[in-house]
């Protein structure tokens, strides 16, 4: 069953599939680049990393949250998809009569269940963290995720609106979460001072983490499912 929110902002966006292949193609294309959904706003935390000032620590700090909000609400978001019922996604749904999109292939994610969106989840819980850095910088941030990253999402038929409100929701909370003061002095603070007391060991990490954020984590989950395969022979 679609409710008829989904299906009233489904059908708004649909009509407009096909009626130009340049516009698909860019849509398309903005969909699938790291560096066009992840690049911009991961730049954005490492210039605030290095800004020089009196918030310049608040600023690293509130970073150093944002990323383990990020990897917390990932897991969340992957536990979610892995347990609830399977939601087919729009390009999938027989009953929906979707338009493909120029270009889109109409096997992609086939058996990947939609709900929520693990894009929505990073990308937002990414514009939340920004907030706390500065309000105008979060509120771009969201413009940004929504227009070049969720909106894509909806119009090529990979997600529903409803599951890009919910990882978007999912991803701020958490976000959000972890920038509470016990959080923010027990397992944040520890962290940051690796930054001035361990440099050589904290930004290799920092900059590992940050490359796995920009690849929505596919390189770990590629990793893990190969020590999963790989246990699995050793004891077969």
């Amino acid at each position: 069953m679609i409710n008829g929110f989904d299906a009233a902002v489904m059908a708004a966006m649909n009509q407009w599939a096909q009626a130009s292949a340049l516009f698909d193609q860019t849509v398309l294309f903005a969909s699938g680049n790291n560096l066009v959904k992840a690049g911009v706003l991961l730049m954005l935390f490492w210039g605030a990393w290095f800004r020089t000032g009196p918030q310049q620590k608040a600023a690293q700090l509130h970073t150093v949250a944002t990323l383990i909000g990020c990897f917390v609400a990932m897991v969340v978001a992957r536990i979610m998809v892995l347990t609830l019922p399977l939601r087919a996604r729009p390009l999938h749904e027989p009953g929906l009569d979707f338009t493909l999109p120029i270009g889109v292939d109409p096997g992609i994610m086939d058996g990947w269940s939609a709900f929520p969106s693990d894009h929505a989840t990073l990308f937002y819980a990414l514009a939340a963290g920004l907030f706390f850095i500065h309000r105008w910088l979060g509120m771009a941030a969201v413009l940004y995720v929504t227009v070049f990253i969720a909106l894509p999402r909806i119009y090529l038929g990979y997600h529903y609106p409803s599951d890009i409100v919910a990882g978007a929701l999912l991803g701020s909370l958490v976000v959000l979460a972890c920038q509470q003061r016990r959080i923010m002095d027990n397992l944040v603070a520890p962290i940051w001072r690796r930054s001035v007391t361990h440099p050589s060991l904290f930004y290799p990490m920092f900059f590992l983490v940050t490359y796995q954020v920009a690849d929505l984590f596919d390189n770990s989950r590629e990793l893990l499912r190969f020590c999963k395969q790989f246990v699995e022979m050793l004891l077969a």
